[in-house]
């Protein structure tokens, strides 16, 4: 396994593990042991939806391959989690489109996130509880981007964020189904 790294991002320790992932272990036969940057990818490359629309299978795929680095780069971990926030309005642009639900006002500017789920819930299109959890990812996603807060967030708050979203994308396109990811294991 790699040394953690020591001091700043550099050339010459860039394939060093963050230190950050001291704190991300595993328990094995000999007990707990730091989790080898193979097994932090292997969270985030396993099997994921295929079938989903082509912007959407992108961004997801971006997403999911900038937390796979995390174990190098820490805060690619939350770069990646951003990156769900462009999935997740391409997927709602997506379906508004399948849907016939307009994308763009009269004057052509694309609708907001926040109107798209409106629009969709309003036209029956997802349910109370779907246009909640789309807020959210909403509410999320403009937190991660706001450059007064730009967190680097605890790995237990991502995990469970990349379930929930590939659950909710499934909703929304159900003939997407799961495959290995390109390269992935």
């Amino acid at each position: 396994m790699p040394p953690f790294r020591e001091g700043p991002l550099a050339p010459e320790n860039l394939t060093h593990i963050a230190p950050q992932m001291r704190l991300a272990t595993t328990v094995d036969q000999n007990g707990a042991r730091p989790l080898t940057p193979e097994e932090f990818a292997g969270y985030f490359l396993g099997p994921g939806p295929a079938g989903l629309p082509p912007l959407v299978e992108a961004f997801l795929l971006r997403a999911r391959e900038c937390m796979a680095y995390g174990a190098y780069h820490y805060p690619l971990v939350t770069i990646g989690l951003g990156q769900l926030g462009l999935t997740a309005e391409a997927a709602l642009r997506a379906h508004a489109d399948t849907c016939g639900v307009p994308t763009r006002t009269p004057k052509g500017h694309a609708r907001n996130m926040a109107t798209l789920i409106k629009d969709l819930h309003d036209a029956g299109h997802l349910t109370g509880h779907q246009a909640h959890y789309w807020q959210q990812v909403a509410k999320l996603r403009n937190y991660l981007f706001h450059p007064d807060e730009c967190p680097v967030l605890p790995l237990g708050g991502i995990l469970p964020h990349l379930t929930l979203l590939t659950e909710a994308l499934l909703e929304l396109f159900p003939e997407a189904h799961f495959q290995d990811l390109p390269g992935g294991t």
